[in-house]
């Protein structure tokens, strides 16, 4: 296929919806249910990708943006809005959460543990996690260089139902 002109190059249709498209310049988009790479699209679901831009939208507005271009190699930002606004996470290295109220949500199961670890190797650093079986908010250590969690040491216990804390140790 060879295009000459502003037109699309190419449309294939299902009845008089067009299912794949690709538009002068050669974007292509895909709907009606199209699969990608074990991905499908349907409806006015849509998913395109350029210069390092991946937009998922839905109908003709924006739903999220995720930006590989950065301004710095290997980062990555999310966008809700638009590039109108500031992005709302980042990744070089780290995840920056950029709101005027940031919040990050770990939801676990009834009973479960949710945690976070800053180490330096394997396991070996600090942690915080929230014990849903003793209904508990805790501040560890692990000391040694491993990744075996029975080496983790629970030095403060934060009671969910009253606040008060006890110290181990």
């Amino acid at each position: 296929v060879k295009g000459t002109g502003t037109a699309d190059l190419l449309k294939v249709y299902d009845d008089t919806n067009v299912v794949f498209n690709i538009a002068d310049g050669g974007n292509a988009t895909f709907g009606g249910g199209v699969a990608i790479n074990g991905a499908t699209l349907s409806g006015s679901q849509k998913l395109s990708v350029d210069n390092g831009e991946a937009r998922f939208n839905r109908g003709n507005s924006v739903g999220m943006i995720a930006d590989f271009r950065g301004l710095n190699a290997n980062q990555m930002s999310i966008h809700t809005n638009g590039f109108e606004v500031s992005p709302v996470a980042k990744f070089k290295g780290g995840v920056t959460l950029e709101q005027t109220s940031p919040y990050l949500h770990l939801k676990s199961a009834v009973n479960d543990t949710g945690m976070i670890r800053f180490t330096e190797t394997s396991y070996q650093g600090g942690y915080i996690k929230y014990d849903g079986s003793g209904n508990n908010f805790v501040i560890g250590v692990h000391h040694v260089e491993d990744s075996n969690t029975s080496n983790d040491i629970d030095a403060v216990y934060f009671d969910r139902a009253t606040g008060n804390a006890t110290f181990s140790g």
